[in-house]
């Protein structure tokens, strides 16, 4: 194979979801997606007929045949109930059948197999021939669609050119790299391009990531993928599904699911032969799948990842991935090396003999092993390094399994592959700003901002005394790290170093003779805070010198974002309220705050007020304490931080829980107790300084000014 480049570099965390079509199955049989609709979905479902997806079973010797039992009625009600029907085969000398459906061949003839649920009833002739004597077999399509179409114009509203940029560009990416392991190109289905964008709509509209759909809800076309995909014509139920939240690339949000191991499994998943790509403003949603229900021996090929040659794979990965690869070992949410794969179709079953990891001096890497005992699924292996790997180093990998089919006795082979990768250099990605006051008086100075630098590996360093700072005004002079305020009116900063840049725009303002706005601004007055001048000269909180958050408060102070009381504490471990919250908020983005002034946010007579103004402006949800001051003066809880936090990022959340994972992802919170969302904590109140480090990692993480939340 030919080494390709890495396409798309990654996300470094993400919400990921992902479910798996059930088993490819031999002859005609048919299958359903993991996810299907319920009774409970419905209340209770009125079934006007079986569908068993075949019309017949031509089977040899030694053969067991599997299908799948939907019962079917209105506009999405398909339910699996192949584990609740009962069958029974008229001669048994000729097939037998067991409680699960399963077929297995006796003796050559015919016969026919009955099968029941509730007061529906169904037949399917079965023939058993001698393996040599057997007809080759025309893989059969599932050609009744399971469930009504759907009228929905999926495209309603979408930027078809936008739309039409994503899925090209996620196409090229997948069949680049499953050329590259040996497994079939994919081709958009139609079909399953509209399941895909309507469940996209449909997240963007329930404002929550998942897999199911709830029916009467807006843009409702199924409950599960398998539901989605037939309720738009496609003409199987081997049909898989992954989300990612939608990326500013165009193949950003595939590159995301390929780097998270459990999504690559389905998109690599060598049985698969379509696609369908949905792109919201919020959701990417991918949905493989494969027409020709009938098992092939061409789906029994393996696939590894990295493969053999590859370059530019990243040192490490952020286990954020649902389900969670790492759960069982309880390292969800780690910082581990890239995780390496091996992986087969459904209906067959991958089993773990060694591998062993090695650097370029031949020292053991050690790993996490995810398979069907630990964590993992029967057709993938996966291997993920404790720590994450070096830069620019090539990896060699030597792994042993054992493939055998569900569907081919005495198919159990040994396995052994040696291949090797390289990871990719580790180079500056992204610049950033600690939290920095934007403007100056006319005649006045500043220092120029803290420059941080994060690299490819995650590393983290301040670059400020190497950083070359820039303007395109005449109003600044930046001369030994200092910014000079010339002229009023604003001026544009860049910061450059190491290849990467970071612009923000500065304000020199009138010189009224005073104080410079803003370094010391009133806070809690109400609640008998100590304030002002008193608390301006007040260098070093009396009561932080131990404190776990003493870095932070100092940076926080430093900024101008926080006071402290006239005792000279700051008391960090004191209950936050959700207007001091906010007034820390804004302070730290003075760029966005001037902006809402200038739209014409204005403060009433409570020190709180323009703060409130600013939260309605960005459209928090905060009209409850906007409209009664008492309210504001409240414990602010952990969860409220979530939903704000996310608010200002762009996003609007229905659930506090999909909140708070947003908050894990993008790691603007490592949770209380762990990166989960009952280690979050979330009903827990917030204290002053899980506040002020809940706003320096924003400020890390690189969120550069306040968005909007959308309704």
């Amino acid at each position: 194979m030919i080494p390709l480049k890495r396409i798309v570099k990654p996300l470094a965390a993400a919400l990921l979801l992902s479910q798996l079509p059930f088993s490819i199955l031999p002859a005609g049989a048919s299958v359903a997606a993991a996810s299907s609709v319920t009774s409970s979905t419905y209340g209770t479902p009125q079934y006007t007929r079986l569908s068993v997806g075949v019309s017949k079973i031509d089977i040899s010797l030694r053969t067991r045949f599997t299908t799948g039992i939907y019962a079917m009625g209105g506009f999405g009600v398909a339910d699996n109930v192949t584990s609740q029907c009962t069958y029974w085969v008229e001669d048994t000398a000729v097939a037998t059948v067991n409680s699960e459906g399963a077929v297995f061949s006796v003796a050559e003839g015919s016969t026919v197999l009955h099968i029941q649920f509730q007061n529906l009833t169904a037949t399917v002739p079965i023939t058993v021939t001698a393996e040599e004597e057997q007809n080759p077999i025309t893989p059969p399509l599932y050609t009744e669609p399971a469930v009504p179409q759907s009228t929905l114009d999926v495209y309603s509203g979408v930027d078809m050119s936008r739309l039409a940029a994503h899925r090209k560009a996620s196409l090229d990416l997948l069949n680049t790299l499953r050329t590259a392991v040996g497994a079939a190109p994919l081709t958009f289905d139609d079909s399953l391009n509209k399941a895909a964008q309507a469940h996209a709509n449909y997240q963007d509209a329930d404002k929550r990531m998942g897999h199911d759909e709830t029916s009467g809800k807006l843009w409702f076309s199924g409950a599960g993928p398998g539901d989605r995909a037939r309720a738009f014509g496609y003409a199987s139920s081997g049909v898989g599904e992954t989300v990612a939240p939608t990326s500013a690339s165009s193949s950003g949000a595939t590159q995301m699911l390929i780097d998270a191991p459990f999504h690559r499994f389905i998109l690599l998943m060598p049985s698969f032969r379509d696609v369908g790509v949905g792109v919201s403003n919020g959701y990417t949603v991918i949905d493989p799948g494969k027409k020709s229900i009938i098992y092939d021996s061409k789906d029994n090929g393996l696939v590894y990842y990295p493969y053999n040659g590859q370059t530019g794979i990243p040192a490490y990965w952020m286990a954020y991935e649902t389900p969670n690869p790492l759960s069982s070992y309880g390292k969800a949410g780690a910082k581990v090396g890239y995780p390496i794969t091996i992986s087969t179709s459904t209906g067959n079953k991958l089993s773990f003999r060694s591998a062993q990891i090695t650097d370029p001096s031949g020292n053991n890497v050690d790993y996490y092993l995810v398979d069907s005992n630990k964590g993992g699924n029967s057709y993938g292996l996966i291997f993920i390094p404790k720590e994450p790997l070096k830069n620019n180093t090539t990896y060699k990998v030597n792994a042993s399994v054992t493939l055998s089919s569900d569907f081919e006795s005495g198919s159990s082979t040994n396995k052994t592959y040696d291949w090797s990768f390289t990871t990719q250099s580790d180079t500056i990605s992204t610049l950033y700003a600690n939290s920095f006051r934007s403007s100056v008086p006319v005649g006045s100075s500043i220092k120029v901002p803290s420059i941080m630098a994060r690299t490819s590996s995650g590393s983290e360093s301040d670059v400020t005394s190497s950083v070359q700072f820039t303007t395109d005004s005449s109003k600044v002079k930046i001369s030994d790290g200092m910014i000079y305020g010339i002229s009023e009116g604003k001026a544009r900063i860049t910061a450059t170093y190491g290849g990467a840049a970071y612009s923000f725009d500065f304000s020199v303002t009138p010189n009224q003779g005073g104080a410079v706005p803003g370094i010391v601004e009133q806070l809690g007055q109400e609640q008998g805070q100590g304030t002002g001048a008193a608390a301006a000269k007040a260098m070093n909180f009396t009561d932080i010198s131990s404190h776990w958050a003493q870095a932070t408060i100092q940076w926080a102070q430093q900024y101008s974002i926080i006071d402290g009381y006239a005792d000279g504490t700051f008391r960090p471990d004191g209950e936050v309220t959700e207007a001091e919250f906010l007034a820390m908020l804004f302070r730290m983005y003075p760029g966005s705050t001037e902006a809402l002034d200038s739209a014409g946010v204005s403060a009433s007579g409570d020190w709180s007020d323009k703060y409130y103004g600013y939260a309605a402006a960005l459209n928090l949800g905060l009209q409850d304490s906007t409209a009664n001051r008492e309210l504001r003066s409240q414990a602010l809880k952990r969860a409220q931080v979530a939903q704000l936090i996310a608010g200002v990022s762009g996003h609007n959340y229905a659930s506090d829980d999909d909140a708070i994972r947003f908050l894990l992802d993008a790691g603007y919170s490592q949770g209380k107790t762990a990166s989960t969302v009952a280690g979050y904590a979330g009903g827990e109140r917030l204290t002053r300084s899980e506040a002020l480090q809940f706003l320096r990692n924003l400020q890390e993480r690189g969120l550069q000014k306040l968005e909007k939340r959308p309704n």
